[in-house]
């Protein structure tokens, strides 16, 4: 990634789409690489970073929990907090580094 070789790193608007769009997945996205898709995404620009802002701002209110789950529904109830949690997470951290100016990826 750009960050180990950024004399030969190019931006590449495929991967920026999938990562955005993957990053709240655990199997798409595990855990050990969120942080260079931090990196990655921290040098977005213009309306895609706007657009990315506005999502993970959305994600980073924590979902309500159901008032009062039915047992058949409590396993399915689990993965979806879980989910949520995870969603949540990665917002806060991304925008923490959207916070900052776009990096230089020139």
């Amino acid at each position: 990634m750009h960050a180990e070789d950024a004399a030969n790193w190019k931006f590449n608007k495929a991967r920026q789409n999938w990562l955005v769009r993957n990053i709240w997945s655990d199997s798409a996205v595990p855990e050990k690489y969120v942080a260079m898709v931090k990196r990655y995404l921290s040098g977005m620009q213009g309306g895609a970073r706007e657009a990315f802002i506005k999502t993970c701002e959305t994600f980073a209110v924590p979902a309500a929990p159901d008032s009062q789950p039915n047992s058949d529904a409590a396993e399915h109830s689990n993965a979806d907090t879980a989910t949520s949690n995870l969603k949540t997470q990665r917002a806060i951290a991304l925008l923490e580094i959207l916070a900052a100016p776009p990096e230089n990826s020139a």
